[in-house]
């Protein structure tokens, strides 16, 4: 299972850890920078405040999340308080596309999907009596 922990620290520090997590075998690291957005005469521009906390989010794969916890607090020398963590969602970015056919020899299918040979979907097209109706025949038959 995925988790995200969340560790508060100076911004000034944040590189530092990271590479230190890196050499530990935490790869997947991140902070968001703490910029300020201001306006000058090219219109905005930004600074970074490097006195404020930012938040490190280290994202890992553990079967237990308070060991994950331990073994962070040990590495970088803080209190367990100080290490947070939720459940990291996995996100399927693969999404089907519909069906598009190209001419009577061509069309593009999802990966997801079987190709149906030409010659019977001549047939089921005169069967079903249109393309549409064909489509949302096969995609209730895939599902």
């Amino acid at each position: 299972m995925e988790y995200q922990f969340m560790i508060d620290l100076p911004y000034l520090k944040a590189e530092e850890v990271m590479e230190k997590l890196a050499i530990e075998g935490f790869f997947n690291t991140y902070f968001d920078k703490p910029i300020e957005v201001t306006r000058n005469e090219n219109r905005y521009a930004y600074k970074i405040e490097e006195t404020r906390h930012v938040c490190l989010y280290v994202i890992s794969e553990s079967a237990s999340p308070e060991s994950t916890v331990d073994v962070l607090s040990k590495l970088l020398e803080i209190e367990r308080d100080k290490i947070t963590y939720q459940q990291h969602g996995n996100q399927d970015w693969q999404q089907t596309i519909p069906i598009i056919p190209i001419n009577e020899s061509w069309e593009i299918i999802s990966p997801g999907h079987k190709p149906v040979p030409l010659s019977i979907r001549s047939y089921l097209i005169q069967w079903a009596g249109s393309e549409p109706e064909l489509m949302k025949q096969r995609k209730t038959a895939l599902e």
